[in-house]
């Protein structure tokens, strides 16, 4: 029998070794949500991960900024390895946040599995205004300055699979690092009411 326990409107399956560690939750989970944006407004850096065709990965700390959808922006130049690496492997790639001062054991981190693609053009005003407002200091740039021929563009990344830190699960001598999987849609609801709350 599967082992489940209540969480606001929904219930979580529990991690165990035969779904390799990882819960599941489907619907609203509020804890598990406000974690997601405790996550994402503590935090200034991630670590963005991309591979090449031929197998060869690659993992870049990034300063980022995001929207309500989850959306992740940030800017690099066109040529460095994660920005070549994801033009090769048609965008895929992941995403994860956490913040690397914690103890251990009390580490709490957000994953994210999806595409990654250059904003266009006339986006690059807003991704601009994402990323800079997680900085005390604006540099003296405008959305003209990455467009069109500059070295250096912003791109997003759409995340389609997302996980948070669980507990850790006793097992023998051993504790195991679980993850919960989460619903995309309502979180995205929930972030984006959260954001027109303290809009």
């Amino acid at each position: 029998m599967t082992e489940t326990v209540p969480s606001n409107q929904t219930q979580i399956t529990a991690a165990t070794v035969t779904n390799c560690w990882i819960a599941t939750a489907e619907g609203n989970v509020i804890e598990q949500f406000q974690q997601v944006h405790n996550i994402l407004q503590q935090n200034r850096f991630c670590t963005l991960a991309t591979c090449s065709t031929d197998g060869l990965p690659w993992a870049s700390p990034l300063l980022y900024g995001y929207d309500s959808q989850l959306t992740i922006y940030w800017s690099s130049a066109i040529v460095s390895r994660h920005s070549d690496y994801i033009t090769q492997n048609h965008g895929r790639s992941a995403i994860t946040i956490y913040d690397s001062t914690a103890q251990p054991g009390k580490i709490a981190g957000l994953f994210l599995s999806g595409q990654t693609r250059i904003v266009p053009d006339d986006q690059t005003a807003m991704a601009m205004e994402y990323l800079f407002a997680r900085v005390k200091t604006r540099p003296d740039r405008t959305a003209a300055d990455y467009c069109n021929d500059s070295p250096r563009r912003f791109y997003q990344f759409e995340p389609s699979e997302i996980w948070i830190t669980g507990e850790r699960v006793p097992h023998g001598k051993q504790l195991i690092d679980t993850k919960i999987q989460l619903d995309r849609k309502p979180l995205i609801a929930y972030l984006t009411k959260l954001s027109a709350a303290t809009a």
